[in-house]
């Protein structure tokens, strides 16, 4: 399971250092793509054919554009020897990536935020709003 909170700086090839935790975890070879709340999902090869499945019994009329929004974005990407991962061009563009980004762990996934966002979304959550979350999740 992904968990924890990381944040690094970002070189001027768009690399960023993989939390050792991580890299274990996501193995060898990996898919990044866009993701939810303008984030970016990392996910190891297995995880990603589960997620995609998620679509199958669907109408195709019902999900072509989720289909086309996370496939369109979707790369296949590995930790060089340094343990850092490229994050494509494109995708640090479409959530704003500068020089830093925080890695946060999510179960099956990594998310990755730009530290602005992230805080704002820390920001949003208080004991009470958890608890009444949890209330509803909870039978």
């Amino acid at each position: 399971m992904l968990g924890g909170t990381y944040t690094h700086t970002v070189d001027e090839k768009g690399r960023v250092v993989m939390p050792a935790k991580f890299k274990k975890e996501l193995g060898l070879e990996f898919v990044i793509t866009a993701g939810y709340d303008d984030t970016l999902m990392v996910m190891s090869q297995t995880e990603w054919e589960k997620f995609l499945s998620r679509f199958d019994s669907a109408p195709p009329s019902k999900v072509r554009w989720i289909k086309r929004f996370f496939l369109g974005s979707m790369h296949e990407v590995a930790t060089d020897k340094q343990g850092r991962m490229q994050i494509p061009q494109q995708l640090r563009q479409k959530i704003g990536v500068e020089n830093e980004v925080v890695l946060v762990g999510n179960g099956d996934m990594i998310e990755i935020w730009t530290p602005e966002r992230w805080e704002a979304s820390q920001n949003m959550l208080d004991s009470d709003s958890i608890v009444a979350c949890m209330d509803e999740l909870i039978l």
